[in-house]
């Protein structure tokens, strides 16, 4: 599994249990296994049988490069989890936008350069992905208790993206 800008509150339940077989990455966060730019990755063709990348891309100046690589590194038959702020249903981004308050007003964060849309499935089918997109609170059998617990109440659709053998 490759896991790229690992949360704390996951990342040490990860590698409890896939010990060896876990390997985070980010470009500038610390303490990671190994620091890896998104766009131009080190590992080799099919290297992961899964990757998570949950809020990286809308980071990332080169989405589609970074798409491909994610392609790359995946195994066939492996599975990618992609997850990104999505507003409206075309993707909204300005490269002449550089100003970091700037980016808070049009993009939701200051170092954020897009805010994806619904077409975010196009892009990521584009890099070769066959894409299922889905809404985590669909999928679970959760008590509204639960939900609360676990801080799930924000619906978000999440793209399961599958590199087919």
């Amino acid at each position: 599994m490759l896991h790229f800008a690992p949360e704390k509150s996951l990342a040490p339940r990860l590698r409890t249990a896939l010990g060896d077989r876990y390997v985070t990455t980010d470009l500038f966060m610390s303490g990671v296994d190994r620091k890896e730019d998104i766009t131009q990755m080190t590992f080799a063709d099919a290297s992961f049988d899964f990757i998570y990348c949950s809020n990286v891309l809308e980071h990332v100046t080169e989405d589609a490069a970074a798409m491909s690589e994610l392609y790359r590194v995946l195994a066939p038959g492996g599975v990618a989890i992609v997850q990104v702020p999505i507003r409206g249903s075309k993707t909204y981004e300005d490269d002449s936008i550089t100003d970091p308050r700037e980016r808070f007003k049009h993009f939701g964060q200051g170092d954020h350069v897009r805010y994806y849309g619904e077409d975010i499935d196009e892009r990521l089918e584009r890099a070769g992905f066959s894409v299922a997109p889905f809404y985590m609170l669909d999928e679970l059998t959760l008590s509204e208790a639960d939900i609360l617990r676990m801080n799930l109440g924000k619906r978000e659709l999440i793209h399961k993206c599958e590199k087919l053998k």
